[in-house]
């Protein structure tokens, strides 16, 4: 808002000011257009207008992705922040981020965006650095046949919904783990001194032989749940049907210690110490 003086106002067809004796303030409203006009445009407005057609995804760029294969190669390139769009997307967003990287994926809520397995693909495989996950739901995932083994990071029969590979820390923000199934740590997979922490986020109905929620594999794994719902994940014969503990070694038949949870809870499980508390 611009404010001029009354007495500096002139007449039309007069060369001089007009002074008038109350010299009362007259207001002009100055509207700027161009750039400006968007300058009150929200997340959502623009998440929509990135979102349109059959994308899967954006960078925080402007760099729009059709599947979660291109997303991922973009953002091991370039870290930063990755959008995924409302949907149910399918295939597997596997990331192996520059070393020491810090990335950051958003769903637009966990009843909008879905990334679904379809009972034969792991969804997640999370690798270096630090990562941060939010809003979306992970579910169907599953393990094939010719699912890869990467190394230290995955194995053929572990992790359907996410797996986090050796010395890397994963956030994960309200997101939830429905219906995963795998051998060992169906939902997740925490490999040797990689730490998992899973705030205000769901698992439920997952099912593996060792840990139908998640699995810890070696020394300096890491788990902590910080006021999130647990609901029934079931394993075969008794071995640990929220929470795992597994050997280092891949082959090991059965697992170290377990621990199973009910409703919302709050603890911290440790490897090192095959316990959760």
């Amino acid at each position: 808002m611009t404010t001029f003086p009354r007495s500096m106002l002139r007449r039309p067809g007069l060369g001089s000011p007009v002074l008038h004796p109350l010299d009362r303030p007259v207001h002009f409203l100055v509207v700027l257009v161009g750039s400006a006009v968007f300058a009150g445009c929200d997340a959502s407005q623009k998440a929509e207008s990135q979102c349109d057609g059959e994308r899967v995804g954006y960078s925080e760029t402007g760099e729009r992705f059709y599947s979660l294969g291109a997303a991922a190669l973009s953002t091991e390139e370039t870290a930063g922040t990755l959008h995924l769009c409302p949907g149910t997307h399918t295939g597997s967003l596997s990331i192996h981020a520059p070393e020491g990287a810090s990335i950051t994926i958003v769903g637009a809520g966990v009843a909008d965006t879905i990334l679904d397995g379809e009972g034969e693909n792991r969804l997640l495989s999370l690798a270096n650095g630090t990562f941060t996950v939010s809003g979306l739901t992970v579910q169907g995932g599953g393990l094939s046949p010719d699912t890869a083994d990467d190394g230290d990071c995955c194995t053929p029969t572990a992790g359907a919904g996410l797996v986090v590979a050796a010395d890397t820390t994963v956030l994960l923000q309200s997101v939830r783990f429905v219906d995963n199934e795998a051998d060992n740590g169906a939902a997740i997979l925490v490999n040797a001194g990689a730490r998992v922490t899973l705030e205000d986020s769901t698992m439920e109905s997952n099912s593996g032989e060792r840990g139908g929620g998640v699995a810890l594999r070696g020394p300096g794994s890491l788990l902590v749940s910080e006021a999130s719902d647990w609901g029934v994940d079931s394993a075969s014969d008794n071995r640990g049907g929220d929470v795992a503990f597994l050997d280092e070694d891949r082959e090991a038949e059965d697992a170290l210690g377990r621990a199973s949870f009910e409703g919302v809870a709050s603890f911290t499980c440790e490897w090192d110490t095959l316990v959760c508390e």
